[in-house]
C-alpha cells in the first residue's frame, strides 16, 4: 500500500469519524431541546445548511428524529419543528434500599411509564432479587422486551461502577463480586449499569437544581445507613475504584462503639438509623424511656420510623438520639466541606430529613466548623429522595452522552453487539 493510499484512508476515517459526531450533537441537541429547528441546528454547530440537511435527513432515517409542527414564522416561510422519538425505545430503571425496591419503565428521555414500589429484603440474595425485579418490570403495563434499550440499576452498598458489582458490602456477603450486570445482560439483552444507591439518588437531584449551585453538591444520605454522594462540575466522581464518597465508615473521634462492618467507632456506628435503633432498645429494656418501652412492648421491636416519630411528640430521649447523630454528622460533613467547598449539600434519608430539628443540628455543625470562605454561599438543602429519577438520568447520559458516538449508525444499542457498551 503506498503512502498515498494511507493518507487517503486516515483522512476519509477523520471524516466519517467527524461526521459521525456531528450527527451525535445534532441528534443531541434535538433531544436535549436546546434546537428545535434546522436553522437552530446551524447556529449552535456551526455547520452549514447542507451540512445539517444532510445529518438531519440521515437521524430522521435511523429513527432518531421526526419533523413535528410548524415553529413561529419570523416574517418569512414558517421552519419545520423537530423532535426527538423518545418512545422508540424503553430503559428499565431499578433500585434498592436495605429494605425495599423500586421498579420503573422510562422513555429515551427518560419519562416514567409506569412504576412499582414494594417492601423487599435485598439480604433475600443477588438471584432471588434481581428474578424479581425482573419479574415485576415483566409484568408491568406497556413493558416490550423488543424495545429495551437499557438498564440501570441502584445498589446498596459499595459498588465497582466499571464492573457492575458490589465489592464487600456489609451485611450482605452474598452480593459480594456478584456479577449484576452479566444477570441483568442475559435477561434483558440490553447495555446495563450499575451504581451506589447514593450516587443514583445524587445525580437526580442535580436534576433538581440549579445548576450554578448543583454542579458542586454533596449529596449526604442518612437513614439505616449513610451514605455520600459527590458531584463536581455537573459530572459524578466515583473515584479510581468506585469508592469515592463512602463516609459510612469514617472514625468519629473518642468514639469506639462497634459497627457492623467489624470495625469500630464509624460515623454509621454512631448515627445511623440502625444505630440509633440499637441504642432505642437499650433505653426501652433499662426502663430508661417509656415512650419507646411502650412501643417495644407494643410492637415487638423499634424502627427509625418510631425514633422521629417520638422526637416529634416531644420524647427527650429520641430528641437526644437525634442530636448525637446531627452533630456526628453535621462535624464530618463540615471536614468535607473545608476540603471539597461545594456551593450545595442536599440532605436525604429517612433519619437526615426527618425534621427540621435534625437539619438545623447539622447546619449549626457545619457553619461551627466550616471555614468562612467555604461556608458563605453554602446552601443546605432536603432531598426528594427520588432514585428513578436519578436512575433514569444515569441511563440517558450513558447512552446519550457517553457511548453514542459507537452506536448511533447501528440504530440502537442492542444491536450489533451493543450491550458490551456498558462494560
Amino acid at each position: 500500500m503506498s503512502q498515498l493510499d494511507v493518507s487517503w484512508q486516515s483522512e476519509a476515517s477523520f471524516a466519517e469519524t467527524n461526521a459521525n459526531d456531528s450527527l451525535c450533537k445534532v441528534i443531541n441537541l434535538v433531544r436535549t431541546g436546546r434546537a428545535t429547528t434546522r436553522l437552530a441546528l446551524e447556529q449552535l454547530t456551526g455547520l452549514g445548511r447542507a451540512a445539517v440537511r444532510q445529518r438531519v435527513e440521515h437521524a430522521i432515517t435511523l429513527g432518531y428524529l421526526a419533523d413535528a409542527d410548524l415553529g413561529p414564522s419570523a416574517g418569512g416561510r414558517a421552519p419545520r419543528n423537530l423532535a426527538f422519538v423518545a418512545d422508540r425505545g424503553q430503559l428499565l430503571l431499578i433500585a434498592f434500599g436495605l429494605s425495599n425496591a423500586t421498579v420503573a419503565i422510562a422513555d429515551l428521555a427518560g419519562n416514567v411509564i409506569s412504576s412499582h414500589h414494594e417492601e423487599w429484603d435485598i439480604a433475600s440474595g443477588p438471584d432471588a432479587t434481581l428474578e424479581h425485579v425482573a419479574s415485576a418490570l415483566e409484568s408491568m403495563k406497556g413493558f416490550d422486551a423488543q424495545r429495551v434499550w437499557g438498564v440501570a440499576m441502584g445498589a446498596p452498598g459499595p459498588t465497582d461502577f466499571l464492573r457492575g458489582r458490589l465489592v464487600a458490602p456489609p451485611n450482605l456477603p452474598s452480593w459480594n463480586e456478584y456479577d449484576i450486570r452479566g444477570w441483568l445482560q442475559t435477561r434483558f439483552h440490553a447495555p446495563v449499569w450499575v451504581d451506589n444507591y447514593v450516587n443514583v439518588l445524587a445525580i437526580g437531584e442535580l436534576k433538581r437544581h440549579p445548576a450554578v449551585q448543583g454542579e458542586n453538591m454533596l449529596y449526604v444520605r442518612v437513614g439505616t445507613g449513610i451514605g455520600e454522594g459527590l458531584i463536581f462540575g455537573g459530572q459524578m466522581i466515583r473515584g479510581g475504584n468506585g469508592a469515592a464518597g463512602n463516609i459510612a465508615h469514617t472514625p468519629v473521634p473518642g468514639s469506639r462503639v462497634p459497627c457492623r462492618c467489624g470495625k469500630f467507632g464509624c460515623l454509621e456506628a454512631v448515627a445511623g438509623g440502625w444505630a440509633l435503633v440499637r441504642d432505642a432498645t437499650d433505653l426501652a429494656v433499662s426502663g430508661r424511656s417509656q415512650w419507646f418501652a411502650e412501643r417495644l412492648e407494643a410492637a415487638g421491636r423499634l424502627r427509625s420510623e418510631d425514633i422521629i416519630q417520638a422526637a416529634k411528640e416531644g420524647d427527650s430521649a429520641a430528641i437526644e438520639l437525634l442530636g448525637v447523630s446531627a452533630r456526628a454528622v453535621g462535624d464530618t460533613v463540615a471536614l468535607l466541606v473545608n476540603h471539597l467547598n461545594p456551593s450545595l449539600i442536599v440532605l436525604g434519608g429517612s433519619i437526615a430529613a426527618s425534621n427540621e430539628f435534625y437539619l438545623a443540628a447539622i447546619r449549626e455543625a457545619v457553619y461551627r466548623s466550616g471555614l468562612p470562605l467555604a461556608t458563605r454561599d453554602l446552601t443546605i438543602a432536603v432531598g426528594a429522595g427520588d432514585p428513578i429519577s436519578g436512575a433514569a438520568s444515569l441511563l440517558v447520559d450513558q447512552l446519550f452522552e457517553q457511548t453514542f458516538p459507537a452506536w448511533v449508525l447501528a440504530g440502537s444499542p442492542i444491536n450489533n453487539n451493543a450491550v458490551e457498551l456498558a462494560g
